[in-house]
């Protein structure tokens, strides 16, 4: 199903619950011949969520409304076993890109994203031991492509929307669940994403970062440890 743009607010979203994969893909626009270039990213926390706004020159001052857009991981752990049934942790994932719109600062307004990827990791060594299958709701959306496999030491998670070609925001939700009681200490995560203003003196720009999440920072159930 295709929907229009959300364009709620980033503390809009953070304060979210988590929901099904919602996506908005409209025609391509003529794109310009012009340079594409890396801008900076400004990476910070805030309780379960990572957010990265971008050029971070132009969000220093934390507004919602600066830069070009941003991109976000929101975590939660959860208990799904019934009362008196064994811990059944399950670790939830809301993944957040939004361009243009609201995001948008002055200078900055008639961005489309072309693509996007994010990645979340888990260390083989916790997957050697305690293993951690991946699910991404609803699994077979067709303009959402994903893969989970080994990289170097990490078992990867990879979301990839590789033709988006609009403004707005796009979330995919779902879910890490363990063969144990135990969950990852740490996840890695990792987003990138290109944007492109079309026009004659239109642009395009790369934004990447990645950052190592503390997973002990979540509100655990009781019974769920880490490994």
């Amino acid at each position: 199903m295709v929907g229009k743009p959300s364009t709620h607010s980033r503390r809009e979203f953070v304060a979210g619950s988590l929901t099904a994969i919602s996506l908005s893909l409209a025609g391509c626009s003529g794109r310009s011949l012009g340079t594409t270039d890396d801008v900076d990213v400004a990476t910070r926390t805030d309780g379960a969520t990572i957010l990265w706004d971008y050029p971070a020159r132009a969000v220093e001052n934390d507004d919602d409304n600066d830069g070009i857009g941003y991109a976000a991981i929101r975590l939660r752990a959860f208990d799904t076993a019934g009362p008196e049934q064994p811990t059944e942790p399950v670790l939830t994932f809301r993944l957040n890109s939004t361009v243009g719109g609201i995001a948008a600062g002055e200078g900055f307004k008639g961005y489309e994203a072309d693509w996007f990827r994010f990645r979340l990791g888990i260390p083989r060594s916790y997957d050697d031991l305690a293993g951690l299958r991946a699910f991404v709701h609803p699994n077979q959306w067709p303009e959402i492509q994903t893969t989970y496999g080994y990289h170097d030491s990490r078992r990867d998670l990879v979301v990839h929307a590789p033709e988006v070609h609009s403004d707005g925001t796009i979330t995919v939700a779902g879910r890490f669940r363990p063969s144990s009681t135990a969950l990852p200490r740490q996840l890695y995560c990792r987003f990138e994403v290109h944007v492109s203003r079309p026009g004659l003196l239109g642009r395009s720009v790369t934004a990447t970062d990645a950052k190592m999440f503390d997973v002990s920072t979540l509100d655990l159930p009781s019974g769920v440890t880490l490994e």
